[in-house]
Formats: structure tokens, C-alpha cells, sequence
């Protein structure tokens, strides 16, 4: 990391993602890529900083949304599985 610009290298251990994950946000525009000699790429590290911000806030709100979910499955299951079955007995009964 000199000069505040990453090679390729850097920011995949940085970001520990893929190079698609890295081609994936550079062809969304959520990360400019600089080449340099038309052979290496660089990334600004205050742009990388701001995409890994990002990216951890996302998988924190999914890890929440998953969370809460497991959590109403746990707490509730009984009751979803018994008004399951209730209502197929009243289907077939009604039916």
C-alpha cells in the first residue's frame, strides 16, 4: 500500500473476496480500477476502506434479518406446525 493505491493482491486480502467479487464491484461503479502500463490494476485505499465499510454493514443487517428469523422460527414452530396442520384437518373435513 503505497502511495494510498492497492494492487489487486492487497485488496482481495483486504476485502477477502474473490477477484469476481472485485471485477463484480468494479463493473457496478462501487469501485474504480486504475491501470497502470495497461497491466496492473490499482485501487484508491480510502475507496477500498469505504467499499469494506459497506460491505460490513450489509452483512451485518443480513446477519440481524437471519438472526430474527431464526429466532421466530425457534420461538414459534410449535405454533406454526399445530395451525398447519389444523388447517389441513379443516380442508379435508370441510371439503
Amino acid at each position: 500500500m503505497t502511495d494510498g493505491m492497492m494492487n489487486l493482491q492487497e485488496v482481495l486480502e483486504f476485502l477477502r473476496v474473490s477477484e469476481h467479487d472485485i471485477q463484480s464491484h468494479i463493473r457496478k461503479g462501487n469501485l474504480d480500477a486504475y491501470r497502470i502500463g495497461g497491466v496492473y490494476l490499482r485501487f484508491r485505499q480510502e475507496q477500498v476502506r469505504t467499499l469494506k465499510s459497506r460491505l460490513e454493514a450489509k452483512n451485518k443487517k443480513e446477519q440481524v434479518t437471519v438472526g430474527r428469523l431464526r429466532d421466530f422460527w425457534q420461538f414459534n414452530s410449535f405454533y406454526i406446525v399445530i395451525a398447519v396442520i389444523l388447517g389441513g384437518i379443516l380442508f379435508f373435513v370441510l371439503s
